[in-house]
């Protein structure tokens, strides 16, 4: 979990664009993942340390509702993990978008 938080405390707010996928991406990215970084890009979220801290979260996301953890804790860990980095807003749709496009079979959860 101290993984996770110094992970959210990365999220950042972009001040006019994001950091293209392009530049920041791992060698081999899934399309789920790349499809997962563009949605938090257009949500105005970016990740000062790259590509795979935002993959991380989005699949820790998925980890934890498999595990039988409710959205609405979920969305409350990544918030105050941000430590105000993010609005609570951006967090209930990091959790969205984490479940539909990295695990979509958890869309009933929502």
């Amino acid at each position: 979990m101290r993984g996770l938080l110094t992970t959210l405390a990365t999220l950042v707010l972009p001040g006019a664009a994001a950091t293209p996928v392009a530049y920041a991406s791992p060698t081999d990215p899934t399309f789920a993942e790349v499809t997962h970084i563009n949605d938090l890009h257009a949500l105005g979220i970016a990740d000062r340390a790259g590509f795979s801290d935002m993959v991380t979260v989005g699949w820790w996301v998925c980890n934890k509702l498999t595990d039988r953890a409710s959205v609405a804790t979920v969305t409350r860990q990544i918030y105050s993990g941000a430590s105000g980095a993010i609005s609570y807003s951006q967090a209930v749709w990091i959790v969205r978008y984490a479940v539909a496009d990295l695990c979509p079979q958890k869309s009933a959860l929502l």
